[in-house]
């Protein structure tokens, strides 16, 4: 991950393990400036960040997700549908018996970067 600038802008997602999140509460994307940069972390809005990461400094499970832009969250959104998609129409071929052979060899030369 690059080194963050203080006075930029990045987007904080509340994930399942912050009190918020965990009370129910809908995950939201939240820009926020970055406050201070050092040798090891960088503050936003108050919690430490890893550079080399942009993990959240803590013992135990982090409470924040960082996005450099909203557009890359999107992205990650529909990614991790795509993938659900996909896992639960070839879990124990429930959904996939339906498909060809043709089809099956196109999907497995997509996934092998033929």
């Amino acid at each position: 991950m690059r080194k963050p600038v203080v006075g930029e802008t990045i987007y904080s997602l509340n994930i399942g393990n912050s009190f918020s999140a965990s009370r129910g509460e809908t995950q939201e994307l939240t820009p926020m400036i970055v406050e201070k940069v050092g040798r090891k972390y960088f503050t936003l809005g108050g919690m430490q960040f890893h550079l080399d990461n942009w993990r959240e400094k803590t013992e135990y499970c982090q409470n924040h997700e960082l996005y450099e832009t909203e557009q890359e969250w999107i992205n990650k959104k529909e990614s991790d549908n795509i993938f659900s998609f996909l896992r639960n129409k070839f879990d124990y071929c429930r959904g996939a018996t339906n498909l060809s052979l043709e089809q099956l060899r196109g999907i497995k030369s997509i996934i092998e970067g033929e």
